[in-house]
């Protein structure tokens, strides 16, 4: 769920310590230093993120420890247990979570560059890789015409 609402990677979302985390202005810092594309940018918190991060919080992680204390491999193999349990291709990865992030803005009719600000990146041409429209959505597109 967390992947799925902040659009994170999952190295990102697997660094965050609390320092990272404004619960108040409902923001997550994603700081530079500890992103791909070097840049830092800050998230607006889902309710379902907020929840999230607060209940973890509130369970005593420490200011300087890892919200998410899984090891990637760790989180790799609950995924796939979970994908199973649900009876969802085996093909799914964690980073379609990131896809789905932006399918779910562009459906909804946001910006394209509020979605790359959202996700980081420099340059518009990566994030349009991921904004995969339905072709209904399309379709409705057309038909304002």
């Amino acid at each position: 769920m967390f992947l799925a609402y902040t659009g994170l990677r999952l190295g990102d979302a697997l660094r965050l310590t609390p320092q990272d985390v404004d619960l108040r202005g409902e923001v997550i810092l994603i700081r530079g230093s500890k992103t791909k594309g070097g840049r830092a940018f800050g998230i607006p918190m889902h309710p379902r993120v907020k929840e999230i991060l607060e209940r973890r919080i509130r369970n005593g992680t420490a200011p300087e420890e890892r919200i998410f204390r899984h090891s990637d491999s760790e989180f790799r193999r609950a995924f796939k247990r979970a994908l199973e349990k649900a009876e969802l291709p085996s093909s799914i990865r964690i980073h379609d979570l990131r896809h789905t992030f932006v399918s779910w803005l562009a459906l909804k009719g946001v910006p394209i560059q509020q979605i790359q600000a959202l996700l980081g990146h420099s340059q518009l041409s990566t994030t349009l890789r991921y904004a995969h429209l339905n072709p209904a959505v399309l379709r409705d597109a057309v038909e304002r015409i």
